[in-house]
């Protein structure tokens, strides 16, 4: 059978379950693929038979038990794909007892989330990875849980929430096992060679992009250009090519326009970009595309400074604390959650759809002013992780994860360059 992965050979199990009228059928699809001989692929569809609606709350898929980590010579070590916390370790040796539910393709706690849809497990003899292959982010779970002597247990999992209305079907996420040598990398290579089967290209880099980058950070969130200009035979000395404009050289989240009290409006940040050019450095201006601050959200996009937050005048400490102006012209292209309230994302933000056109129109716009007006060469983006549900009544989405699943296709709209290698994105 042709299917996104090639020609594969592909074994169909049906099966039924009834209790009293309710009556539901599942045929489990499984697909082996000459590309990818190691791996096995899963695709499950629900069908209610019965008269009336049926709930579907939680799906569980590609279950397994894995052998306790204190039973392995050489100990079990794991690579999760979540994004939990800042800072938190993918890479760790899994402990006897250990207990995660591993949300992925969602906002979490602190508002971070997203991760790679895979975890890995393996000991000094062979790995075992589960996952998700679909091109889109998909909300779904891959949890852990060992208990000492007891096998450590993993699926994958989703919650649909939905009613299936009699004969209307529903089909999870293609999920898929993979087995390895060696650690957690064949895995992923692997994954990444799913992905691209399916036509997913990734960004072509610049091999200067390995080499030293420096961050206006170093001179705290209040530093002026004159501070950079001055450092720049020490970047030349050190072979320093790429210059970070961190924070915060913008006025407001959401507008992203250059501060006035640093550059005295746009045309003094072009002339800044325009210096380090005529020096050799290329530029990349921090961005948090979705990011937008809005007074009703305590402390929106305010946090200390590395060494600690200089004292500002009034009318800058009222700029960096306003509400965007996009948000006073377009309150309506914000996601909602399902009580109609901003949604926040990291540094208690609100956040453009962008799966809502309008929005996604103006984020493509900034996108294009930045790299043609200014001529930067690049962005850099490092709290730039999922955005939640959208509930918003305008904008008529036929799910509230369209947002989270059309993200990835704003950074399909980059710019055209002007050379090969003018365009780079961190």
């Amino acid at each position: 059978m042709h299917t996104k992965l090639g020609d594969c050979a592909r074994v169909t199990v049906p099966s039924r379950a009834s209790d009293g009228d309710l009556r539901l059928e599942r045929t489990l699809d499984i697909d082996l693929c000459p590309s990818f001989p190691q791996t096995a692929v899963f695709t499950a569809t629900y069908k209610n038979l019965g008269s009336s609606p049926l709930q579907i709350n939680r799906v569980v898929q590609v279950s397994q038990a894995i052998e306790p980590p204190n039973q392995e010579p050489k100990g079990l070590w794991t690579f999760q794909g979540v994004s939990l916390l800042w800072g938190r370790d993918t890479v760790f040796a899994l402990p006897a007892s250990f207990r995660s539910e591993n949300p992925m393709g969602q906002v979490v706690a602190r508002e971070v989330g997203g991760g790679i849809p895979v975890n890995d497990y393996w000991n000094g003899r062979v790995g075992l990875a589960t996952g998700h292959i679909e091109p889109e982010a998909t909300a779904c779970w891959i949890p852990i849980e060992t208990q000492s002597e007891r096998s450590a247990r993993t699926h994958l999992e989703t919650r649909p929430q939905v009613a299936l209305a009699p004969g209307e079907t529903l089909t999870t996420p293609r999920g898929f096992v993979t087995v390895h040598h060696g650690d957690f990398y064949e895995a992923l290579a692997t994954y990444s060679s799913m992905l691209r089967a399916q036509g997913v290209t990734f960004l072509k880099y610049s091999e200067s992009l390995y080499h030293p980058i420096w961050w206006t950070y170093a001179f705290g969130h209040n530093f002026r250009p004159a501070e950079v200009y001055n450092s720049i035979p020490k970047f030349k000395e050190l072979g320093i090519e790429w210059l970070i404009l961190n924070n915060r050289w913008w006025d407001h989240y959401g507008d992203w326009m250059p501060r006035p009290d640093k550059f005295g409006g746009e045309a003094g940040f072009k002339e800044m970009i325009a210096r380090l050019h005529q020096d050799g450095l290329k530029s990349l201006p921090w961005w948090m595309p979705c990011g937008v601050q809005v007074s009703e959200l305590p402390r929106s996009g305010l946090y200390n400074d590395p060494v600690g937050r200089p004292k500002q005048p009034p009318e800058v400490e009222k700029m960096m604390s306003a509400t965007a102006h996009v948000a006073l012209q377009h309150r309506d292209w914000l996601i909602q959650d399902p009580q109609g309230k901003l949604a926040p994302i990291s540094r208690n933000l609100a956040a453009l759809c962008p799966a809502y056109p309008p929005a996604r129109d103006y984020l493509v716009q900034l996108a294009k002013r930045m790299i043609v007006d200014w001529k930067a060469d690049g962005f850099y983006m490092d709290v730039t992780f999922t955005v939640p549900p959208c509930y918003n009544p305008a904008h008529h989405h036929h799910s509230p994860y369209d947002s989270v699943r059309q993200l990835g296709d704003l950074f399909r709209h980059k710019p055209q360059p002007r050379t090969l290698n003018h365009f780079q994105l961190i």
